[in-house]
């Protein structure tokens, strides 16, 4: 594997951190010949800051990645390649772009194995909280223009043409919107969206209508002359000559059937077990939870296709749950096995860690007795070498363990999961599933037969993925 290093000190920190560029060197060096890796390229910023990535060694080594010249990137410590989260975030996409890997060769932070992507992707979550952050100062700056009248968006709703910062009436798109007014005091969202798309009407983007694009325009108080930010309406939009085309009444009326349909409904999804990770083979998109109340007040719990259900745009059939289940429990028994044909007998962490530390203890012992005077430089650099040579073979051990250790866990997962699937309520099955699948896609290869003697469709799981 190709390999370069990257070294990077302040001028004015490197006696106070104790980092200097040749121990870098020397500590990296050591790394990647104990990892068997190629140095094909050193990259040293002296006297820059991390505080951005604008360093001419670090943009060369960036430029250098995207002509494809090595596979890995060896720094001593996660603070000499960056101090911003955000730009690590930046960073690390660009990496995974050209099949680049990160290794830090003193810390537990590598992209060469499962649990070091997984501890970069705590790092992404870090800077998505920075994001969140700046977005919360925004917020705050939005809502106050929105007091003022004044609108957010830089985009015109549906019904309106946007010119020179004022919305004025579109009136082709003004008649769509209130059919969609007029239609939702005797229908639902999801007839209006069938309703739109059989007839071939897009939204303002061009696209197919959805259920949120038609939710979006029942709740715009923009059609009643007002700005709301969040979930208050505020005030009067600030434009002079803007003219409404849904009047008042029309539009309260709608906000009030909304309200009353919500009576007494109740959320069923977080009881549904794979509404969270299942996917239609078909079009791609999510399934969701549908329970019916049959004949002898029997309930049957199915999945539908969110595109067929809420778009009329796919042919998926319902999904049973009962037979989803069966399924599922088979997948979780070929995971198992899988896992056991690749399982190695794993290196006991705690005795690596203890071998670690005693040969830091003789090293340092060592120095001690070559900085008195009680042992030659010969002897001094012959032992030095040996105990160096020790330290790399228990790194490379250490840096080893840590996906045997995960592929362990995960199986003992499963199998307590499969085992136990039964006395589960659903509720239960649900938080474990989602703890371990990213998602399940599923395509229905037989579709189920009515009458006196009823017969399930035959499911087929396409792709099956583990978090």
């Amino acid at each position: 594997m190709k390999c370069v290093i990257y070294r990077r000190v302040s001028t004015d920190m490197q006696v106070e951190e104790g980092i200097s560029l040749d121990m870098q060197k020397l500590r990296l060096e050591q790394y990647a010949k104990s990892q068997d890796w190629i140095v094909v390229n050193d990259y040293c910023d002296e006297g820059y800051s991390a505080k951005n990535t604008e360093r001419p060694a670090f943009q060369q080594m960036i430029r250098d990645m995207k002509k494809k010249q090595f596979d890995i990137i060896l720094v001593y410590r996660l603070d000499r390649f960056t101090r911003s989260v955000s730009d690590l975030h930046s960073i690390l996409k660009i990496m995974d772009e050209y099949n680049v890997k990160f290794k830090s060769s003193t810390e537990i932070f590598d992209t060469t194995t499962a649990t070091g992507r997984m501890f970069i992707t705590l790092v992404a979550t870090l800077a998505q909280w920075e994001r969140e952050t700046t977005a919360e100062r925004v917020r705050d700056s939005m809502h106050k223009k929105a007091e003022l009248g004044l609108r957010n968006g830089a985009k015109a709703p549906m019904g309106y043409n946007l010119k020179k910062g004022n919305l004025y009436i579109n009136h082709t798109e003004a008649e769509i919107v209130k059919y969609i007014f007029e239609m939702y005091k005797t229908k639902g969202v999801v007839s209006i969206v069938k309703s739109l798309n059989s007839r071939g009407v897009k939204t303002k983007q061009g696209k197919i209508f959805n259920y949120d694009a038609v939710r979006y325009i029942i709740n715009n108080p923009i059609y009643i002359g007002k700005i709301r930010w969040g979930e208050d309406i505020l005030t009067d939009i600030a434009q002079e000559d803007f003219e409404t085309f849904i009047n008042k009444d029309t539009w309260y009326t709608v906000q009030q059937i909304q309200d009353s349909r919500k009576v007494g409904k109740v959320r069923l999804q977080n009881f549904f077990v794979f509404s969270n990770v299942l996917k239609c083979a078909r079009c791609g998109k999510h399934f969701l939870g549908n329970r019916q109340v049959r004949s002898h007040n029997r309930i049957a719990v199915g999945y539908r296709c969110s595109s067929r259900h809420h778009q009329g745009i796919c042919d998926m059939p319902q999904v049973p749950e009962n037979i989803l289940e069966k399924e599922f429990l088979n997948l979780l028994e070929d995971a198992v096995v899988e896992l056991d044909a690749s399982d190695e007998k794993p290196v006991e962490l705690s005795n690596l860690q203890e071998q670690y530390n005693r040969i830091q203890d003789k090293k340092a012992r060592l120095k001690f007795l070559f900085i008195e005077g009680d042992i030659p430089k010969k002897e001094y650099k012959k032992d030095m070498l040996t105990l160096n040579q020790e330290e790399n073979i228990i790194q490379k051990q250490l840096a080893n363990i840590t996906d045997t250790v995960s592929s362990i866990e995960i199986k003992e997962l499963l199998n307590q999961l499969k085992d136990e699937w039964n006395n589960l309520n659903n509720e239960s099955k649900k938080a474990a599933v989602n703890a371990i699948i990213s998602s399940i896609t599923v395509d229905i290869i037989k579709p189920a037969r009515a009458g006196k003697n009823p017969i399930p469709p035959v499911i087929k799981v396409m792709d099956f993925k583990l978090k």
